[in-house]
């Protein structure tokens, strides 16, 4: 099981995933997410899957709900160098268009500061 990373910087909470995100993994990262999403005071959160090398349905299941969950309270959520694996694995469920990817710094500066 992989680790979760956490970071606030001004209005963004910085978040990366180390590791596979699967059923072993989600129920504790869905855990700590929840508890974050509520206690933080946020308009971005950046999920960085640099470091995720597979994701199953239990892994987008996650991702779908934190950005839908997001996206109802006026927040955005923005999937920040996804792995080669994750683009994939995104593409082949057709959630490319779902989500919003940056795949460098200086777009996720731009991105963030609107």
């Amino acid at each position: 099981m992989g680790g979760l990373r956490i970071e606030q910087q001004g209005d963004i909470l910085h978040m990366g995933i180390d590791g596979e995100l699967t059923q072993q993994a989600v129920p504790q990262i869905r855990k700590r997410c929840d508890k974050l999403l509520e206690a933080s005071v946020f308009t971005h959160l950046v999920v960085d899957l640099s470091e995720v090398p597979f994701i199953d349905s239990s892994g987008i299941g996650l991702l779908v709900s934190v950005n839908s969950r997001l996206k109802g309270s006026g927040k955005h959520m923005v999937l920040f160098r996804p792995s080669d694996q994750a683009i994939k694995t995104l593409h082949l469920v057709q959630l490319l268009d779902f989500f919003t990817i940056v795949k460098n710094e200086d777009d996720l500066l731009v991105m963030t500061d609107s």
